[in-house]
């Protein structure tokens, strides 16, 4: 399944990144790279099914840590830095669309010797989850897609779109990192995130990303330079689980209409929280995408 790692149980790696897991544990996580530089690693039983993880906005394969460790014994999870974002920092800037990103993973998923895998996104990796799904339906397995959207119907509403991402961008490098984190925390979106003990601990964690790789992130991969992928849900075949929290009315709405265009699929709705489930919701969500991969993709 995974090259030169049959044998094993544990990631063989290059490089050790310090991290301090939101639990307090400080653990070394130690990365490697694809050929177009995209930062990955490996935990868990490399002769178990694959699973392919994707983080949102501002965040790291580091996001998936717990989830990941907690479903290591059952799978080979499979954690990657998306361009600008991370470790990945010396992507080329052309592969930070959302069709070459995808190409990125698909090349990824090649040099390991990965047919297929099982997709878990959140967000932005979720869009790009469904872009995947869309595209390269024969690479994947069932596919969880967390508060994530597939894309804008309209060339109205991309446009305008693409200019408040432009100026998301301006206002990421004019304020800089930290005090960008206080802005984007206080959005509406996040408002369940406020009460959580580790929030402070999550935006320490983001306070290493790159402005500047962020805005170019935002700039090509946002939601307003995303293709329409509405029309392709019908044809989508995979199972699918679509999660969102009950306290995040938008994508709650979004996802239901969602879930009626995907002929195979679910949409799980997990109370007392809001866009970030995997977050606020560790251990539920840890529970619900394992009886999903393990017993036929039904809850």
């Amino acid at each position: 399944m995974v090259e030169k790692l049959k044998n094993n149980k544990s990631s063989a790696v290059d490089a050790d990144i310090p991290h301090s897991a939101f639990s307090g544990s400080t653990q070394h996580i130690k990365n490697q790279f694809s050929p177009s530089g995209l930062a990955y690693f490996l935990i868990g039983n490399f002769q178990k099914p694959t699973i392919l993880f994707l983080h949102g906005f501002m965040g790291s394969a580091l996001d998936w840590l717990a989830i990941a460790q907690a479903l290591s014994e059952d799978f080979c999870c499979l954690l990657i830095d998306l361009p600008g974002h991370g470790q990945s920092l010396n992507v080329a800037k052309q592969n930070y669309s959302m069709r070459e990103c995808a190409a990125l993973v698909i090349e990824l998923l090649d040099k390991l010797q990965i047919d297929k895998t099982n997709l878990v996104g959140y967000s932005m990796g979720g869009r790009l989850g469904f872009y995947l799904t869309g595209h390269f339906p024969d690479r994947l397995r069932k596919i969880v897609l967390e508060s994530a959207s597939p894309g804008l119907q309209s060339e109205s509403e991309q446009k305008e779109r693409r200019l408040h991402d432009a100026k998301l961008a301006d206002k990421l490098i004019s304020m800089g990192m930290e005090a960008f984190l206080e802005f984007w925390y206080d959005l509406p979106l996040f408002a369940t995130l406020k009460s959580h003990s580790d929030l402070e601990k999550l935006k320490a964690h983001r306070k290493d990303n790159s402005p500047e790789k962020l805005a170019m992130s935002l700039a090509r991969m946002g939601t307003g330079n995303m293709p329409n992928l509405w029309p392709k849900l019908r044809n989508i075949t995979n199972p699918v689980l679509l999660i969102t929290g009950a306290r995040d009315d938008k994508f709650c709405r979004l996802n239901a209409l969602v879930q009626s265009q995907i002929p195979n699929s679910q949409h799980k709705i997990i109370q007392q929280c809001g866009h970030n489930v995997h977050f606020e919701k560790s251990k539920i969500y840890t529970e619900i995408i394992q009886n999903f991969f393990t017993d036929g993709g039904n809850l």
